[in-house]
This record gives C-alpha cells, sequence and structure tokens, in this order.
C-alpha cells in the first residue's frame, strides 16, 4: 500500500515531570508543557477522514505488535516477590497505623483504603492473567489489617463475580 499522505514524525514525552536537558531546538518533540498547545493546532488543521485515512489506519492495526520481541521479559512468580505497600515518597515498606492509615519510617501516612487500591494497580500490572481476589491482594498488600477490610475496599471499586472462594473482582 502506498501512503500519499503526507506524515511527520514526532517524538511526544507525556510525563509532566520529565524534562529532556540540552534538547537541540530542531529536535522533533512536543514536551509535557506543549502539548495542549499541540493538540489544539491538530484539532484545527484535522480534515474529514477519506478512505485512504481509514486504509492506512487499518494496515497500522494489522501491523501493530502486542508482544515486543525484543523487549524484556522478567521471570518472577507472586511467591518470590516481597510483599508489601511501598510508600509513594521514599518507596520503604508501610505498615499499619490504625485501621484507616499505613505509616512509613519517612513520616508519610496513607490511607489504607488508598494503599490497598494503588497495590491492586500494581498487582494488575505485575500479574495481568491473574485473577483479583481478597486472598491475593491481602497477602500482596501484607498489612495487618483483616482480610474483610480488604474486601469491603475491593468491593467498592471493583464488581464481584462468583460467591465464596471461587469469587474473584473485575473492573466496573
Amino acid at each position: 500500500m502506498r501512503v500519499k499522505t503526507p506524515l511527520k514524525a514526532l517524538l511526544i514525552f507525556i510525563n509532566p515531570e520529565f524534562h529532556l536537558y540540552q534538547a537541540a531546538m530542531n529536535l522533533p518533540a512536543i514536551f509535557p508543557a506543549q502539548l495542549n498547545r499541540f493538540l489544539d493546532t491538530l484539532k484545527m488543521k484535522s480534515q474529514p477522514a477519506t478512505k485512504n485515512h481509514f486504509m492506512l489506519a487499518e494496515k497500522l492495526m494489522s501491523l501493530h505488535m502486542k508482544d515486543i520481541p525484543y523487549g524484556r521479559h522478567f521471570k518472577y512468580t507472586f511467591e518470590e516477590l516481597e510483599k508489601g505497600v511501598k510508600c509513594t515518597s521514599c518507596g520503604l515498606f508501610m505498615s499499619l497505623l490504625n485501621k484507616n492509615n499505613l505509616k512509613c519510617g519517612c513520616g508519610s501516612i496513607e490511607k489504607t483504603e488508598f494503599a490497598i487500591l494503588r497495590s491492586v494497580e500494581e498487582y494488575k500490572i505485575l500479574f495481568p492473567e491473574e485473577k483479583i481476589t481478597t486472598k491475593s491482594i491481602h497477602m500482596f498488600c501484607n498489612i495487618l489489617n483483616s482480610k474483610r477490610s480488604t474486601q469491603k475496599i475491593l468491593s467498592k471499586q471493583y464488581q464481584i463475580n462468583g460467591f465464596g472462594k471461587t469469587s474473584y473482582y473485575e473492573p466496573f
């Protein structure tokens, strides 16, 4: 398929905390502070999609690789990982301060509910094929709250499927 549509390659940095020092002035890059203006410009320049645009989109989607052959593949198991909730400030493991809060040696305090939900997101990234269960998240977080507390937190943000030991959670 020959593409007659002019294409312009750009490197887009979306992390707002990133800055590339001593970048060349002619570097075809969009930095976080420029992103809104860039998107506004794109909207103003947009044209109705043609048959060629749709054909190009289909071709690009057909070439998409889900698994990157040259990417890093880490081998680990749930049992091998050190369990616990890490502090967002310093990265150390947090401990239970009281029923509603976790504390860190650096002085940070975080609501237990938020820490567990953050840990669920980490669990999903580390184990995308595994189901989210009360037992797995309770073990993954390794804090001394009750399994019932973990279950209540999960029930607020996720839909429960199944009953008893076979139950698991999915996003609403």
